[in-house]
């Protein structure tokens, strides 16, 4: 369901062209969600698109939200078993271990 020219492009691993719609206004684009609660960063981390996804963090994308089936990027990559983009996610946001585990 995506829902900006920025999801699109992300879902189909266009590098070149989220690169250009980024400069337009990165804030606005990076954060938009479709009607499921997706990210760019979601569409790219379920498609495997590991340029895309690296572009995104440089320009600041969230790495934790959550859509409405409550996964993470993170966790799409996971479940979809692109492992370097689960490698390239988890340094970018590692999780805190609480001191009990």
């Amino acid at each position: 369901d995506p829902a900006t020219a920025l999801h699109l492009a992300c879902c189909y691993g266009h590098t070149t062209i989220v690169e250009l719609l980024l400069r337009k206004d990165v804030n606005l684009q990076v954060a938009a969600q479709s009607k499921s609660l997706n990210t760019a960063l979601h569409f790219a981390s379920s498609r495997g698109h590991l340029d895309v996804v690296k572009l995104l963090i440089k320009k600041g994308a969230h790495l934790r939200v959550q859509n409405k089936d409550l996964h993470t990027p993170l966790d799409l990559a996971r479940i979809n078993g692109h492992d370097s983009i689960v490698a390239v996610l988890s340094i970018a946001s590692p999780v805190l271990v609480s001191a009990d585990s």
